[in-house]
Order: structure tokens, then sequence, then C-alpha cells
């Protein structure tokens, strides 16, 4: 990171900003290898995960 972004004060606090839709390490594992093994459109994981299309 350069020198001159590092001296900017921070827009958020630390932990700001969007949440995860999958909370947990074994549902994100879960979603990965479910991904890898069925390559599902994200139509079908969004409805599947309980995830907006655009996350």
């Amino acid at each position: 990171m350069s020198k001159h972004l590092r001296n900017k004060p921070r827009q958020r606090s630390v932990g700001g900003g969007r949440k995860a839709p999958l909370p947990t390490v074994e549902d994100k594992l879960f979603y990965i290898l479910f991904y890898l093994k069925c390559y599902p459109t994200f139509d079908l994981a969004s409805i599947l995960f309980d995830m907006d299309r655009h996350t």
C-alpha cells in the first residue's frame, strides 16, 4: 500500500461494511464445494443459499 493512502482517515470503522450472507466457515466451505462440484447457475445458488444474485 502506498504511503499517502495510509495517512487518509478511515471512511468506516473497523468491521464496518456489508455482512457476509453465509455466516459460518462451514457454510462458506459447503458453498464452495457445492459450486465446484455442480457449477449451479447464480439463480439456483441464490434459491438454495438464500442469497441475492448480486452477492
